[in-house]
């Protein structure tokens, strides 16, 4: 019974965050993530995984509708096919994403805020689609990648004096 208890308790007690997804929800082949199966809000890439293909989570806002954030782990090291974001279904691009969490670890990127940046906080590469109010950008920041607001509807934008480059 004490086993029980301690089971149940812990399941109450544990943030759902912390139960990471079924490895059945995702389809890997040499280090791509060529589909997500699953359905949780919060999803966490495995490590391991080096890039992800386009469509790895469908292709129309429906199919990636119930997406709320993503952790990149510290093996992914490409996101983009070169059209940036404004032009590709990828898990980023999710219409009701609040966050982008990224693994300290990762050699390329990182996030602040939940914004995600390269791993110097130079560039912001993308900006969640669903929050509608702007976040502070570091003063680190230098340029905004092509794409990195696609789709976002904020009110107003400020961004530091240190931005020189948008679109890149």
């Amino acid at each position: 019974i004490m086993v029980l208890c301690i089971a149940f308790f812990s399941m109450i007690l544990i943030p759902s965050k912390a139960f990471a997804s079924n490895s059945n929800d995702y389809v890997i082949q040499d280090g791509v993530l060529k589909e997500y199966k699953g359905s949780d809000a919060d999803i966490v890439i495995p490590e391991g995984v080096t890039s992800i293909d386009v469509n790895a989570f469908g292709n129309s806002d429906e199919d990636m509708q119930f997406i709320k954030s993503i952790t990149i782990p510290s093996s992914l090291t490409t996101l983009d096919n070169g059209f940036g974001f404004a032009y590709c279904y990828n898990a980023l691009w999710c219409p009701n994403l609040q966050n982008i969490y990224v693994n300290a670890n990762n050699p390329s990127f990182s996030s602040v805020d939940g914004i995600l940046y390269d791993k110097n906080q130079t560039t912001l590469i993308r900006y969640p689609r669903c929050r509608n109010k702007m976040a502070s950008i570091p003063d680190t920041a230098k340029s905004i990648y092509k794409g990195a607001f696609s789709m976002c509807y904020i009110k107003d934008f400020k961004f530091p004096s240190s931005i020189n480059q948008i679109g890149t």
